[in-house]
């Protein structure tokens, strides 16, 4: 796509300012060649002006339009047109006029092919940057609203990404306002954040934070490092030598965020973008507000701003942010996400007669291609897996969990190739832990998720051919490959122990070996050494079989209670021939994980790891999610949200004031599924 760069330079006092246009076509030396160059008067004064939407006998001026703009909740069409007609000739000036026509020309023509034109508008003079360049129009186009064209804002000083993202994109939602702020509508709009965010969970890693305190926001920046920030509630446009910043709230006590601190809070790691709906002000929506916050980000190394240079109302934000997200998450440019967001919100009931889609602004410091890049997908034959996997079918109600789920992921990355995993009866470990596990084997990494909770109690031996699997499998699945023909060795020298025979130095082959003979254990018959040897060659063919790649290896209900392994057995055998191995990190790229009730960690006698560095726990949902996650589980679990809003508030009000767990959830969607029944 062809860029169009239309700059607009400061002057010293009373003279105009210098206009030029660029057109990047890809070729060295594009920037040295302007294709138009002009000036716009320094009073702003356009010859045969828009007449004013107020007063039809008086032009309209460009003071006169920002105010009108900013005073009026629900400006009338004409009125809207009027001020974006004054900006499109503000920039149609002698030098240039013929030059944008003609690429404005050949652009829509090609708008159909998705190699139109791209313009981006870069404003030096501070009292230019103000205007709500965003409603510029002619002749029925509404520049802003394009996606197949779009434009965006230029900051000053271009800024370096960095390399492609790694999935999932981290999201970082911040709710600055009161509980009760009744001029925000902050529930709606962060809902429609998380009806995107939730159900896309190899794509976002979204997180919640309401009414943070500075040192707890000060803590998530660092630990999270989002990627997006997304902040909803109040600007505060500071006063002498007080700096412009966002309100924080927290519990009864509040303060600004100022820009000075985000400068210094985001500059280490900044975010890919930085959303602000916060102008809730008319003193913030100026320069002196919104466009200094904006302008610490972007020195801070943040390369897209999204702000506001208004009050925009909670339906409009709700619809503004769910559009822009959902575009994001079809690989949609920023810039042209941004645009579809504009236009599907002008059109809708959000939008119809009001100014709220014009105020969403977009500053970028790089190429929009380069702000949310993306490592590569997985490949298909992974996706295809994981679309088909029985085990991952089952997720279809998996909820929250996001902050386990990213612990989970810096422990498995971390240089500990051991974790245990504990938690209450009801928990739901076995869930989380597949979702853990999807992220691993998307990235490339191959899982070996073992239940240990049918079948029986497994012996040594038994677990051993467990982990192994069976000669052939029934279906492929993600979270079980086929590992048995690299175990051939061990099936073969298992089978000899297994006999009381000694292992030869030289496995006979046969097209019969390296089958496993599927004989039980017998301390009687066996050879004495069984154990010892069985396990030697299990361990040689698990790194074998990872072949120098991550390979997860993952036994879920370690305990039962309809199987697993006897504490006893795992005491005796399991830990110091294999798990402690794996601590020892005497297993190469294997990792294994070990799951089990908290009850039943002291009986395998597991405390020391689960209170240490390789263990986790796994507690219950925390009360104050509970709307946020029944929120969620609606949606993923497509159940009917307006009639589940009414039993969300109805529990709400019900529940005692203590953590709750799955459960709760799946009997609140059988109260779903009964007021159905029952009809309106």
């Amino acid at each position: 796509m062809l860029t169009l760069h239309i700059r607009i330079e400061d002057a010293p006092a009373g003279q105009p300012y210098p206009l030029t246009m660029r057109l990047d076509t890809g070729q060295p030396g594009w920037e040295d060649a302007p294709i138009a160059q002009g000036t716009i008067p320094r009073d702003l004064v356009v010859p045969n002006a828009p007449l004013h939407p107020d007063d039809p006998g008086k032009p309209l001026t460009v003071e006169d339009a920002l105010a009108w703009y900013h005073e009026q909740e629900d400006p009338s069409p004409t009125g809207f047109e009027a001020v974006g007609d004054l900006l499109f000739r503000l920039l149609d000036q002698p030098g240039v006029s013929a030059a944008w026509k003609a690429q404005r020309d050949a652009g829509w023509a090609r708008r159909a092919t998705g190699e139109s034109l791209r313009t981006v508008l870069a404003i030096v003079p501070a009292d230019l940057r103000d205007l709500p360049w965003e409603l510029i129009n002619h002749k029925n186009r509404w520049f802003f609203t394009e996606a197949h064209g779009p434009w965006h804002r230029a900051a000053e000083s271009a800024v370096e990404p960095g390399g492609p993202l790694p999935r999932p994109m981290k999201l970082l939602v911040i709710v600055g306002c009161k509980a009760n702020d009744n001029r925000i509508n902050w529930r709606e709009e962060v809902q429609a954040i998380l009806d995107v965010a939730c159900p896309r969970r190899t794509l976002f890693d979204v997180e919640v934070l309401e009414r943070p305190t500075i040192e707890r926001l000060t803590s998530e920046l660092a630990g999270f490092a989002p990627d997006i920030l997304h902040f909803v509630g109040h600007g505060i446009a500071g006063d002498g030598d007080t700096t412009a910043g966002l309100e924080l709230w927290s519990g009864d006590v509040t303060r600004t965020w100022t820009a000075r601190e985000m400068f210094q809070l985001l500059s280490p790691h900044p975010p890919r973008v930085v959303f602000i709906n916060a102008c809730r002000t008319a003193e913030f929506a100026g320069a002196a507000g919104s466009w200094r916050v904006a302008s610490a980000l972007l020195d801070a190394g943040v390369p897209a701003v999204i702000g506001m240079q208004g009050d925009v109302l909670g339906d409009a934000a709700a619809m503004l942010s769910r559009r822009f997200y959902e575009q994001v998450s079809d690989g949609v440019l920023l810039d042209a996400a941004v645009s579809q967001a504009r236009l599907e919100t002008m059109q809708s009931n959000a939008g119809q007669d009001r100014k709220d889609w014009s105020l969403l602004t977009l500053t970028l410091a790089c190429e929009p291609a380069r702000v949310l890049a993306l490592e590569a997908a997985p490949p298909a034959e992974l996706s295809n897996l994981a679309a088909a996997s029985g085990s991952l079918l089952k997720l279809s109600g998996f909820v929250g969990r996001r902050r386990d789920r990213r612990e989970v992921k810096q422990a498995a990355g971390a240089r500990s190739k051991l974790l245990v995993l504990a938690g209450l009866k009801e928990v739901g470990k076995s869930d989380f832990l597949k979702t853990c596990l999807e992220q691993f084997a998307m990235r490339g990494s191959r899982v070996v998720y073992v239940d240990l909770a049918t079948g029986g109690w497994h012996d040594a031996i038994g677990l051993l051919r467990q982990i192994r699997g069976p000669k052939a499998l029934e279906a492929q699945d993600i979270l079980r490959p086929l590992l048995y023909p690299v175990f051939a060795d061990f099936n073969e020298e298992l089978n000899a122990l297994l006999d009381g025979r000694p292992v030869p130095g030289a496995l006979l082959r046969t097209p019969a070996s390296g089958v496993d003979h599927e004989k039980s254990y017998r301390a009687d018959t066996a050879h004495p050494d069984t154990i010892d040897r069985a396990f030697e060659s299990f361990a040689r063919a698990l790194v074998a079989s990872a072949n120098g790649e991550p390979l997860f290896v993952v036994l879920d209900h370690l305990g039962g209670p309809n199987g697993g392994v006897p504490p006893d057995e795992f005491r005796k055998y399991i830990r110091p021939k294999l798990v402690d191995l794996a601590l020892r990190k005497e297993l190469g790229p294997v990792r294994l994980v070990l799951a089990l009730r908290q009850e039943q960690v002291a009986d395998f006698d597991l405390t020391k790891l689960v209170e240490g560095d390789a263990g986790r726990t796994l507690n219950p949902f925390a009360r104050e999610d509970w709307r946020w996650l029944a929120n969620e589980y609606l949606l993923v679990r497509k159940l009917d949200r307006n009639r589940g809003a009414s039993l969300i508030t109805f529990l709400d009000e019900q529940m005692a004031d203590e953590p709750f767990t799955p459960d709760t959830l799946a009997a609140f969607a059988v109260m779903v599924g009964k007021s159905r029944e029952k009809g309106p």
